[in-house]
């Protein structure tokens, strides 16, 4: 017998009006020091790799670096939603997808 799990979600599109303020908050917040984690390697490689691209109105984006071969932002991106959501963004119901 399969076994469904419900996982909370909510919608995050990464336009620059939604995500120039979450990326922008999250740079913030780091470098002032009122964000911390355990030292994952994973969250800290993908930090380390994310460069800051203007886009006005004093707010940037985190994007991949243009090499050839950019090394991965995926959870630096999930970071600063998660943390959009949390302190930028009024809250919304959750969407429950099964």
């Amino acid at each position: 017998m399969e076994k469904y799990h419900q996982v909370p979600a909510e919608p995050f599109h990464q336009s620059n009006e939604r995500m120039g303020p979450a990326d922008t908050e999250l740079r913030k917040e780091i470098l002032a020091g009122e964000f911390a984690h355990d030292g994952d390697p994973v969250l800290t490689a993908h930090i380390q790799a994310g460069h800051s691209q203007d886009i006005g109105s004093m707010l940037l984006r985190v994007v991949q670096q243009e090499v050839a071969q950019p090394p991965p932002i995926d959870a630096c991106k999930a970071l600063s939603m998660a943390n959009a959501l949390e302190k930028i963004e009024p809250p919304t119901p959750w969407a429950v997808i099964a």
